[in-house]
């Protein structure tokens, strides 16, 4: 399996950057190595992730969407990787900020970086996280949200998503896509009724701002993230 999670090294801790964000918390969790420590192809960086003994190749590509296409295409046909062995953790601007789902294909719903893989692997049949950021407001354009920080009281249930969608990758490759579907599907772990009952913030003291600078500090980092909220 390979691994892909798209993002910008200029526009770190941006919306646009949380695909990349969930594949180093991947890395962080399943990785021997810094992710970046072996480069194959320019603008291309990689390491190998081992779970529940499988060998699982992760890269995040830090070129432009314009040179993706070619770094990607370089790489599958390196590594023999098929288009069913692929998956693409990114950005969705439609979904809101702590959602995430698991999909076996679908369209490019005007990504740059899955319209690259699509051309590159020949076709829109490989599987993708797509990871909420909040739906875009009126009168912004795509690359202006997306270029944008998430917001101090955002923080917290950015970071609950990149640490959910994480474990789903574990999930998908342990226990296969129909196990990792259902589970993403239920939703954030915090119940949602007691939230109610309370008024209280769900997500208040399991995050600080130290974790979300955490995220902030690099590219292809080994960081040091908060621990799951229990189900």
């Amino acid at each position: 399996m390979l691994l892909i999670g798209l993002g910008d090294k200029k526009l770190l801790g941006t919306r646009g950057n949380i695909g990349a964000m969930v594949l180093d918390t991947f890395v962080d969790n399943n990785c021997r190595d810094k992710l970046g420590e072996s480069v194959v192809v320019k603008g291309v960086k990689y390491s190998l992730a081992y779970v529940a003994n499988k060998s699982v190749m992760v890269m995040k590509p830090s070129c432009h969407p314009d040179k993706l296409e070619k770094a990607v295409t370089t790489f599958v046909s390196l590594h023999s990787k098929t288009a069913e062995e692929v998956v693409v953790i990114h950005d969705d601007i439609d979904f809101t900020l702590g959602k995430f789902r698991l999909k076996n294909s679908g369209g490019d719903a005007g990504h740059p970086g899955i319209i690259a893989i699509a051309k590159a692997l020949k076709t829109k049949e490989f599987k993708r996280l797509r990871v909420g950021v909040g739906k875009k407001p009126r009168g912004l354009s795509r690359t202006e949200y997306l270029s944008d920080h998430f917001s101090p009281h955002e923080y917290a249930p950015a970071l609950c998503a990149i640490r959910n969608a994480a474990l789903s990758l574990n999930v998908l490759i342990a226990e296969g896509m129909k196990k990792a579907q259902g589970d993403a599907n239920k939703g954030s772990p915090i119940d949602k009724e007691k939230i109610i009952k309370e008024k209280s913030d769900p997500y208040s003291g399991y995050y600080d701002d130290d974790d979300w600078d955490s995220f902030e500090g690099g590219w292809g980092h080994h960081y040091s993230v908060p621990k799951m909220v229990d189900v």
